[in-house]
């Protein structure tokens, strides 16, 4: 299988952040397969990570010409802060988890 990145080679990293995420321009250092035919180990001068075959995961993912020209203009480690509609999306979805959208009744069991 090939390789998704070559020593050498620039990547996007992810950071997470309080108020969203910061993007890294990183550079492989190594990379070596897994036990896993489809992954792969890579050592950035970021940190390390384990990839998939098309050079993602939770921290990683491969440079595109978009992501190339918001750190040209941006810089390295830019902080990418979330749309409202994703914000509204991750509080709709923290309501529903935690079960405040339902109704619960009045009785909160004090008798």
């Amino acid at each position: 299988m090939k390789r998704p990145y070559t020593p050498g080679q620039a990547l996007a990293w992810l950071d997470p952040h309080p108020d969203g995420i910061r993007l890294h321009r990183a550079t492989v250092i190594h990379i070596e397969p897994t036990r896993w035919p489809d992954r792969w180990w890579i050592t950035t001068d970021r940190g390390d990570a384990t990839v998939d075959n098309t050079g993602h995961s939770g921290h990683v993912i491969p440079i595109d010409t978009d992501i190339a020209k918001e750190l040209w203009e941006r810089g390295d480690g830019y902080l990418i802060h979330p749309s409202f509609a994703d914000h509204h999306r991750t509080v709709e979805r923290d309501v529903h988890d935690l079960g405040l959208g339902t109704d619960q009744g009045d009785d909160i069991g004090l008798d």
